[in-house]
């Protein structure tokens, strides 16, 4: 996986453009800097990690905006947290690592919706496991994404695709419903495995039947290598 790929994971008729890099701790002053508004109360109070991950995704948002044709502006945050982009444009933030931070960001024209996230490969814990999917979602893992590729070949490393899809998914559609989701109340299936060159496919079911204009199910996409796995949603 490679940056530049990050683009597969979105329909081409969409027109979402993405941005990421990986910053290490001593390299945050490359990064463009935050503007006095973009600044959330506290900051500086924030420990090293927190405010590099926070400076890497606003560089990286910026970035995605004006490759997408946008106006150079401040990408504030509303009050539950979610990136404010200009009008005409949609997007989504995400990062992940200890000392080196990856940050990406999607920036969709028009009233689509995108999530994106990434998290660094690892295996997860038996009880995330089971907070993340459930018993039928956990047999379909085990044989869906067994020999995908050799980091994904693990059920807990499987189980972090599911994890990352579901978090794409909510960061797509909470933007609009603002409604809050449980794990379970998402449901993950496995569409197509991942190739050396093409994304693999996945589906998101809502589960929850109370939320008006909710879709029934979003499709989405994933790449991953030795280090991350990044999956992106549109809707």
């Amino acid at each position: 996986m490679v940056f530049e790929e990050l683009g597969n994971l979105f329909d081409e008729q969409l027109r979402v453009v993405t941005s990421a890099g990986l910053t290490e701790m001593h390299e945050v002053d490359r990064l463009s800097a935050l503007t006095a508004d973009e600044v959330p109360p506290g900051f500086h109070s924030w420990v090293e990690k927190r405010k590099r991950e926070y400076r890497c995704g606003r560089h990286h948002a910026r970035r995605a905006l004006a490759l997408a044709g946008g106006a150079h502006a401040p990408i504030l945050r509303d009050a539950e947290g979610v990136p404010l982009f200009p009008t005409g444009f949609s997007g989504s933030i995400t990062h992940t690592g200890k000392n080196c931070t990856l940050a990406a960001a999607a920036v969709a024209h028009g009233t689509a919706s995108v999530g994106i996230d990434a998290e660094e490969l690892r295996c997860l814990p038996e009880d995330m496991i089971e907070y993340i999917v459930s018993a039928s979602e956990r047999e379909r893992l085990r044989d869906d994404l067994r020999g995908a590729s050799a980091s994904l070949s693990q059920e807990g490393q499987s189980a972090l695709v599911a994890f990352s899809a579901k978090e794409a998914f909510y960061k797509c559609i909470f933007p609009k419903l603002r409604c809050r989701l449980g794990f379970h109340e998402a449901e993950f299936r496995l569409e197509k495995k991942p190739t050396q060159n093409q994304p693999g496919e996945f589906v998101v079911r809502m589960l929850r039947k109370d939320i008006p204009g909710a879709p029934s199910h979003l499709t989405g996409r994933f790449l991953s290598n030795d280090r991350y796995v990044v999956c992106g949603v549109s809707w």
